[in-house]
C-alpha cells in the first residue's frame, strides 16, 4: 500500500508535446506501457489527466483539475506519470486541521480493501484513494476512513504498516497432544489469507517456563503447518508449551493459541 510519494509515480520514457487540443505527441515515449487512462501527465507543476492512449507516442489530455485551463507543452519536453489525482495535490496545499493532510491520505488497492472489510474497519467505500485519520484525545482509538476518489484498482503500491494487504486467519487452532514415548509428538495449524492467495510461512515456538519466553523450536519441522517431531526428543517435554506464528508478504504475522505437550 503506497503513501504519496512512494510508488505512486511512474515511469516516463522520452519526451512529449501538448497541443491546445490536448493532443500528446511522444517521442520515445512508451504510453502503451508506462501510462493508462486516468493517470496524470505532469509538466513544470501543470497536472493533465490523460483521457484515451492510441499508441506509444500518442494520447489525449484534459486539464488535471477540474475548470483549469489546458496549458500547451512544447515539443522536446520531459515530464512525469502520477497516479495521484490533481485535485488532492492541490486540496493538500492547506495545513489547517486534518482536511486535506497528504501524511493522511493513502493509495488503497483492492487487496488491501478487502483485508480492511475483513477486519470490520473498511478504508472507505471503494479501492482508490483514502484519508485516514487516527483519533487522539477523547477519541483515541477510532479510525475515521473516506474514500475521496473510487477506483477498481491501484498498480504500483508499495505495502505500509497502516493498512496491510492481506489479514491472516487461523482457521483451526492447534490442539494439546498426549502420547507415550516414544510415539511421534504433532501440532497442526490451519491458517489461510484474505483475500485468497497469500503464501503463508510458519514458525513453531517453545515455551519451557509456562509462556513467560518463547523461542524458535531447533525442529526442522518448526517451519510447516504440522509440527511433528520423536517425543524422545529433549525440546518436547512434559509441561513444555508450544505455538505457531504465522507470516505472509503485506500481512501482520498471527500468533495461535499455546498448548502444551503430554508425555507419558
Amino acid at each position: 500500500m503506497a503513501l504519496w510519494g512512494n510508488k505512486d509515480s511512474k515511469t516516463a520514457s522520452g519526451t512529449i508535446a501538448i497541443d491546445a487540443a490536448g493532443v500528446v505527441t511522444g517521442s520515445s515515449t512508451a504510453f502503451t506501457t508506462e501510462a493508462k487512462v486516468g493517470n496524470y501527465i505532469v509538466k513544470s507543476g501543470e497536472h493533465y489527466e490523460i483521457v484515451t492512449i492510441t499508441s506509444n507516442t500518442v494520447a489525449k489530455v484534459r486539464a488535471g483539475i477540474p475548470g483549469a485551463t489546458l496549458s500547451t507543452v512544447t515539443a522536446g519536453s520531459s515530464y512525469s506519470l502520477t497516479e495521484k489525482p490533481a485535485y488532492l495535490t492541490t486540496e493538500s496545499a492547506s495545513t489547517s486541521g486534518v482536511h486535506g493532510d497528504v501524511t493522511k491520505v493513502y493509495g488503497v488497492d483492492t487487496n488491501e480493501y478487502a483485508a480492511e472489510r475483513d477486519q470490520g474497519t473498511p478504508a472507505g467505500a471503494h479501492s482508490g484513494w483514502v484519508r485516514r485519520v487516527v483519533g487522539s484525545g477523547g477519541r483515541a482509538g477510532r479510525v475515521m476512513t473516506e474514500t475521496l476518489v473510487a477506483m477498481g484498482s491501484l498498480s504500483g503500491d508499495l505495502e505500509d504498516v497502516v493498512m496491510q494487504d492481506l489479514n491472516i486467519n487461523i482457521t483451526t487452532q492447534p490442539s494439546a497432544a498426549s502420547v507415550t514415548s516414544p510415539a511421534p509428538l504433532s501440532f497442526t495449524v490451519v491458517a489461510s489469507t484474505v483475500p485468497s492467495g497469500g503464501t503463508l510461512s510458519y514458525q513453531w515456538q517453545v515455551s519451557t517456563n509456562g509462556g513467560s519466553t518463547w523461542a524458535n523450536t531447533v525442529d526442522a519441522a518448526g517451519t510447516s503447518a504440522t509440527l511433528s517431531v520423536i517425543s524422545t526428543d529433549a525440546e518436547y517435554v512434559t509441561a513444555n508449551q508450544f505455538r505457531v506464528q504465522v507470516s505472509a508478504t503485506g500481512a501482520t504475522t498471527v500468533t495461535s493459541n499455546a498448548v502444551a505437550a503430554t508425555i507419558a
